[in-house]
């Protein structure tokens, strides 16, 4: 199925899919990794302003940026899954 046979409203259902998707990946990541290796592997903002504060799930889904091998590797990981998951979610006949 092409993306030009979809309707707005197709279009819209399947982005709030794909966006549940990527938290559920984000979240299982995290749960998978663990606190202790996520601060090891990944950098996180040191400076923080009353605009860019997190509540519990905001801490839990950031990451920061990839400061070791294992950090890009896990990256490329999520990117994947989210891209493939993504691919097949825009290309199934199943959601219609």
């Amino acid at each position: 199925m092409e993306m030009t046979q979809l309707s707005d409203q197709q279009v819209m259902y399947r982005l709030l899919i794909t966006v549940i998707v990527t938290l559920i990946v984000f979240g299982v990541t995290a749960e998978i990794i663990g606190e202790e290796r996520k601060a090891r592997w990944f950098q996180k903002r040191t400076k923080f302003s009353w605009f860019l504060r997190r509540g519990l799930l905001g801490e839990k889904f950031h990451y920061g940026y990839p400061k070791t091998l294992e950090g890009i590797g896990v990256f490329l990981a999520m990117l994947s899954v989210i891209g493939l998951c993504t691919w097949f979610i825009f290309t199934t006949s199943l959601l219609d």
